[in-house]
């Protein structure tokens, strides 16, 4: 690996804006592109290597990130794509009588708590001295002031966590990590499966493939200044109020 190679750290990789921003980046052979998933993944390429996980405990996560040595390599990006809207047995609440309780847990652990515990497990990794961009995929919906709706009360207060969150590690890093810049994105509506059921009212323009939410994406994640601030940020590299 040259000394002008820059790593980058892809969470949550079999979704599809992840694989693409995965194939994206790795068109670059100055690019080393380090992916994690659940599932088995076959990239094919030379400066792709994949991590199968069984499960994202915090145990799990820590053994896979320690046999890294990530403290060696010139980190650039910590991308985390993991998350979820639905499944066969759920879809999002039009009503409080919808809550389930056990449904809700899944949706926080999924969209809120993975994306921390990976953070927290990075963050034992790294030096100090380390500089890099950290971007997890949060949501318009989780904004309140943005919230004229009402509804899907799971995902939404999935995605406000997970900003809250978010806002708390970069003061805390501010402290102690003065390197790292934390992004909270909404990638807007990608036509994959996460979005299928809800691609109705979608209008054309505004349902992006895998390939332009991805070149979205890293467009506005290499626009972010290293500013010890969280941000807030959509597809076209607007600020979203909380």
């Amino acid at each position: 690996m040259s000394d002008n190679t820059k790593t980058f750290l892809i969470f949550g990789a079999s979704s599809a804006i992840a694989k693409a921003v995965v194939e994206q980046l790795s068109v670059n052979p100055n690019h080393q592109v380090i992916t994690f998933s659940r599932t088995q993944l076959d990239w094919n390429k030379p400066n792709i290597t994949h991590n199968s996980v069984s499960n994202y405990e915090q145990a799990t996560l820590d053994s896979v990130i320690q046999s890294l040595d990530i403290n060696q390599i010139n980190l650039t990006g910590l991308y985390i794509f993991n998350g979820i809207l639905h499944s066969q047995q759920f879809r999002p609440e039009k009503a409080l009588s919808q809550l389930d309780p056990l449904i809700f847990e899944k949706v926080i652990k999924a969209n809120t708590t993975t994306p921390i515990l990976i953070i927290q497990s990075i963050l034992k990794a790294i030096t100090k001295d380390q500089s890099f961009k950290v971007a997890a995929l949060s949501a318009r919906i989780g904004s309140l002031t943005d919230n004229g709706l009402g509804g899907w009360h799971s995902y939404r207060a999935s995605k406000a966590a997970l900003n809250m969150l978010l806002k708390n590690i970069t003061i805390e890093c501010a402290r102690s990590y003065k390197g790292l810049k934390f992004i909270s994105y909404h990638p807007g509506t990608t036509d994959s499966p996460l979005s299928k059921p809800f691609q109705a009212n979608v209008p054309s323009e505004q349902l992006f493939s895998s390939e332009q939410s991805a070149k979205y994406f890293l467009t506005v994640v290499e626009n972010q200044r290293f500013d010890q601030e969280l941000s807030y940020v959509d597809w076209q590299g607007k600020t979203i109020s909380w």
